[in-house]
């Protein structure tokens, strides 16, 4: 095939520089680009130093390249895959660069990446005029570990052809430290008060703790990879013993730290602790551990990989709310992820989350099953696509996928069904080791199920903030009929009290499958909240699917809700087809008791999607862009998550 023939089509485009263009965080000292770490860049020996992956004989080199010879990705085939890539070690921590030039091609298919550390950095290799050589630029690459690999790939009937690839340093890091005052960014609170009688303070003043074990001070940090970081306290101790403390971070005790006296109020001294935190936010207490409490707390410095302080927000005891929760459940992601599917947005391959936090999504609902790998249980039910190769959606893969979403920096709403298998309307079986069980041994069950759960998510630092007992509860929930009230309400009120034995704010939510008048939404609100016990939910959520007059019958449903319990609403699963309709009536509910919606796997379900699916992607079309319309009627950020805080985490 000719040049003439091969490149036809080709047309000048514009070059699309989109991807992993972060701000960057951490403080470097000044390095200029440089030298290529790259072993035959410009493919002069042919292929030697690259791998080649795919359809290897695709992969070639020709002559006429920018300098010297060219690579070349093409094939008779209409369906092919090519990735020619490179394994670089040695690297020390950094920022680095990965460049090419491109000219010609049908690159809708073609991308230049990195893998470094567990991250993907990208970006499509975007079309150029046959003879106009164009430079695609993957920035910010940030580095922690030693090695990275890089490559070109293409696929389907798509060609590319590449020259002069450079990996490169651009600047080395370093430790950082932030300092965090009394009444500043990252200062939450103190179990007393700030004060400034003592002379030698810093700041505003002192943290001066009320004299009472467990009471303290709490700071709220970011750090965009996990890993080790010193703590590092000033304060004073006039009084002859040692006011130790115990560091909690995340809500988990990690250390103790002695505070010696230092002979008087106003003589300051310094007392430190290396310890652990995750990607993302992270909450830092300091608790006094005898009666006499700490001594007075002049200050925090933290010491690490670019730590900040971040402000501490208005929520109660860390829980997570947004003045309207624009969420989606995506439970599905990690099963699609194993058969190989991935997520696209604008021609950027990224993680689904990103996706969404990108177009103003700021909650994400993870569904639970006791037991999904017991016989009938959900993985004997799978609608995603994947096979039954792993315990989807038990405790070990709901904690896999909120750590992913707490490093986006969005809320987790947690929804146990309180069953092995789909709990729907009409589908409440009970758990497959609840059977046989007593009432009180059921009760005690549900309770030490939900517990564990809740128990194993706190210690991996992704305590939910929000959780939902038992879905689409209209009369059964795991084996039980509203009927029989003892036992309904012992499974729901066991769950939920596990929730409020883990943290009293967190949000807990009570669903209906169909809260409309011909689904006796009213008479099942008034058996839920009025009954003896009722259910401790503090949110009703509905699955807003179908209407019967154009949304006026969930209107009138939730304004019955808010107006004989005074609780607040969401729609906790809807789709695509419903986007507006749902989100116009609670934005519009009085006095904001319209808490936000959820909608349910927007790549793969419902007949109108805001992804499109093709060859194994799920990209974004036109209608992804209404949820960032919606989040700014809301009054909501879009991004979610500003993309300079989000440098260097999971969240990519």
């Amino acid at each position: 095939m000719t040049d003439s023939t091969r490149h036809k089509s080709a047309q000048s485009g514009e070059l699309a520089r989109t991807l992993v263009l972060f701000s960057i965080l951490l403080a470097f000292s000044p390095f200029s680009f440089s030298q290529n770490l790259l072993t035959n860049p410009g493919f002069e020996n042919g292929t030697n130093g690259w791998t080649l992956d795919g359809d290897a004989s695709a992969q070639f080199t020709e002559s006429d390249g920018r300098s010297g010879s060219r690579l070349t990705h093409w094939s008779s085939s209409s369906s092919y895959t090519a990735e020619t890539k490179q394994t670089v070690t040695g690297l020390a921590a950094g920022t680095y660069r990965l460049s090419a030039y491109t000219v010609g091609g049908e690159t809708a298919g073609a991308q230049l990446w990195a893998n470094c550390n567990g991250q993907s950095f990208s970006t499509p290799i975007p079309s150029s005029p046959w003879g106009s050589w164009a430079q695609v630029t993957v920035d910010n690459i940030e580095v922690t570990g030693t090695s990275c690999e890089v490559g070109i790939s293409t696929e389907n009937s798509e060609w590319t052809s590449i020259d002069d690839v450079v990996f490169e340093l651009v600047s080395a890091s370093g430790n950082t430290e932030v300092l965090i005052q009394e009444n500043a960014t990252g200062f939450c609170s103190v179990d007393g008060s700030v004060d400034s009688d003592h002379n030698g303070f810093t700041g505003s003043g002192f943290a001066n703790t009320n004299n009472a074990a467990g009471n303290g001070v709490e700071w709220r940090v970011y750090v965009p990879a996990g890993g080790s970081y010193q703590l590092e306290w000033r304060y004073a101790n006039a009084s002859e013993n040692n006011r130790a403390g115990s560091v909690v971070v995340n809500d988990t005790g990690v250390a103790t730290v002695d505070f010696p006296s230092t002979g008087a109020w106003d003589s300051w001294s310094a007392a430190t602790a290396t310890i652990s935190l995750n990607a993302g936010e992270n909450s830092i207490r300091l608790e006094a551990i005898s009666g006499e409490g700490l001594g007075n707390i002049d200050s925090l410095l933290v010491t690490g990989n670019n730590p900040q302080a971040v402000d501490c927000g208005t929520g109660s005891g860390g829980v997570f709310r947004p003045d309207y929760l624009l969420g989606a459940d995506i439970t599905w992601t990690l099963e699609q992820e194993s058969i190989g599917r991935t997520y696209r947005d604008q021609g950027q391959t990224k993680s689904l989350e990103r996706i969404l936090v990108d177009h103003g999504f700021n909650f994400i609902r993870l569904r639970t099953f006791v037991c999904p790998e017991c016989p009938g249980g959900y993985l004997d039910h799978l609608y995603s696509g994947a096979g039954p190769t792993e315990n989807w959606a038990d405790t070990a893969h709901t904690i896999e996928m909120a750590q992913r979403v707490k490093a986006c920096g969005m809320g987790v709403f947690l929804n146990f069904h309180l069953s092995d298998n789909w709990a729907s309307i009409g589908h409440q079986e009970r758990p497959s080791q609840w059977q046989g069980m007593s009432n009180a041994q059921i009760r005690a069950a549900s309770y030490n199920y939900s517990k564990g759960v809740l128990d194993q998510m706190v210690a991996a630092g992704v305590k939910p903030d929000m959780v939902q007992c038992g879905n689409e509860n209209n009369t059964h929930v795991a084996g039980y009929s509203y009927n029989d009230w003892t036992g309904f309400s012992g499974v729901m009120n066991s769950c939920l009290q596990a929730v409020r034995d883990t943290d009293p704010d967190i949000i807990t939510v009570v669903q209906h499958g169909r809260p409309r008048p011909d689904g006796d939404f009213p008479f099942w609100v008034d058996r839920i909240f009025g009954s003896n016990p009722p259910i401790d939910a503090d949110v009703v959520c509905g699955s807003t699917y179908g209407t019967t007059n154009n949304g006026g019958d969930w209107w009138d449903m939730f304004n019955y809700v808010i107006n004989t319990t005074g609780k607040p609403v969401m729609s906790c699963e809807y789709t695509n087809q419903r986007r507006d309709l749902v989100n116009n009536t609670f934005l519009n509910l009085p006095n904001d008791m319209g808490w936000g919606s959820f909608i349910w796997e927007p790549t793969a379900y419902g007949d109108s999607r805001p992804f499109s699916f093709s060859n194994g992607v799920y990209s974004t079309n036109s209608a992804m862009d209404e949820y960032a319309r919606i989040a700014q009627q809301a009054g909501l950020p879009v991004p979610s998550k500003p993309a300079s805080q989000l440098q260097g985490t999971t969240c990519q």
